[in-house]
């Protein structure tokens, strides 16, 4: 037996080996990556959601501003403000109040 043979003989087999060892390993770094994937999913999803939420409070917010925002012109020239007293400008039976 030659040497040459058999060092290629060698050389094939530490080949396939590493070969079959890198091919095995695939589907392991594979449910490693969707695990990974799968877990910035969440966090991104759960992000999206208190920005979600964050921007619903946003619009109410800016509904009452802008409704607040309309309605104190016409307080004003109806004579009505901002007092530390309230002014009782109707009193509507049946809401509970005082007799």
């Amino acid at each position: 037996m030659r040497l040459g043979n058999s060092i290629s003989w060698l050389l094939l087999v530490v080949f396939t080996m590493g070969l079959l060892a890198s091919l095995l390993s695939v589907p392991v770094w594979m449910q490693n990556r969707y695990l990974g994937l799968m877990r910035e999913r969440s966090v991104l999803e759960r992000d999206r959601q208190e920005l979600e939420t964050r921007r619903l409070q946003l619009k109410l917010e800016i509904g009452r501003l802008s409704s607040m925002s309309r309605l104190v012109p016409v307080a004003y020239s109806m004579g009505l403000s901002f007092s530390n007293i309230p002014v009782k400008v109707m009193e509507i039976p049946g809401n509970g109040g005082r007799r």
